[in-house]
């Protein structure tokens, strides 16, 4: 009898968790309350907002298409943020032993991204149970075009210390100035 009630109690816990899982808005205020802190931990401990001097003169201008993803639909702000933390934890996963950077703190970094990014799957799932997409078109190809824009530049330059220190800034705007605006929209 006890076992049933207990089986019962997690269960109840369980659909609970599902349930806030589902809910955005507090995805959004997690991430900016909870997660957003544990990432800049990790980028500062990998070099934050520092740029050599000796990169100044390799730093390309990333299309990053904030405004389309403001006017976005909340489904569409939801599946955009999920694709972007997906996408930067894509790059970080990219050959970065000439960054100098120390691997465990890389893979901290990695393990946040990825929670997050599971965060907003759970968030972005449809009533059907499917994983929402991004319906819309535009700002899905500018999304794409801009990480391959970050991913095209590592290659090019061969991974080094200065393409990796302009990723990082690159992503360091993009996760705490036009993530962070996004999400105090939810």
């Amino acid at each position: 009898m006890a076992t049933l009630s207990l089986q019962g109690l997690c269960l109840l816990l369980l659909l609970t968790l599902e349930i806030l899982a589902l809910d955005c808005n507090k995805t959004a205020e997690n991430q900016l309350r909870v997660n957003n802190p544990e990432v800049r931990k990790r980028m500062e401990a990998i070099g934050g907002q520092q740029l050599p001097q000796e990169c100044l003169y390799k730093r390309p201008t990333f299309s990053f298409p904030e405004e389309k993803i403001l006017r976005a639909s909340k489904e569409g702000k939801s599946v955009a943020v999920k694709m972007i933390l997906e996408k930067i934890l894509k790059i970080f996963e990219h050959n970065f032993t000439q960054a100098g950077w120390d691997p465990r703190t890389v893979a901290l970094l990695q393990n946040a991204l990825y929670q997050q990014s599971n965060q907003w799957k759970n968030c972005s799932t449809t009533e059907t149970g499917e994983v929402a997409t991004l319906k819309e078109r535009d700002l899905n190809l500018n999304l794409l075009r801009y990480f391959r824009q970050i991913q095209t530049f590592l290659e090019g330059q061969q991974y080094c210390l200065c393409a990796w220190s302009v990723v990082r800034l690159e992503i360091w705007k993009l996760f705490f100035v036009s993530l962070d605006k996004l999400l105090n929209r939810f």
